[in-house]
């Protein structure tokens, strides 16, 4: 499993709100081997729904200005790409709201 497949299987599992009868939420590595597969394969799902950009998040990374502090062992190109990523995602949750 990637990273970026974990984090959001993660808060998934999270956002399920999935306790013990104590009321003490259920951590990653408490819930068995088949809930995490399913919680993983949402993820990959909700992950590759995004794959193609909406108008508003093509917007967003056409038009983000990332501020190009310099920062150890990152190329220009390193620091623009986050910056778009994060400023893409920025739109698709602001969608609708």
């Amino acid at each position: 499993m990637t990273e970026m497949v974990e984090r959001v299987a993660r808060v998934l599992l999270d956002a399920d709100g999935i306790s013990f009868p104590s009321g003490r939420k259920r951590e990653w590595n408490e819930i068995p081997d088949g809930q995490r597969a399913a919680y993983s394969a949402i993820a990959r799902a909700a992950i590759a729904a995004m794959r193609e950009p909406t108008e508003g998040m093509k917007f967003a990374g056409r038009t983000e200005k990332p501020f190009l502090a310099p920062q150890e062992n990152w190329t220009p190109g390193q620091i623009v790409a986050d910056a778009v990523y994060r400023a893409m995602i920025d739109a698709a949750l602001a969608e609708g709201k």
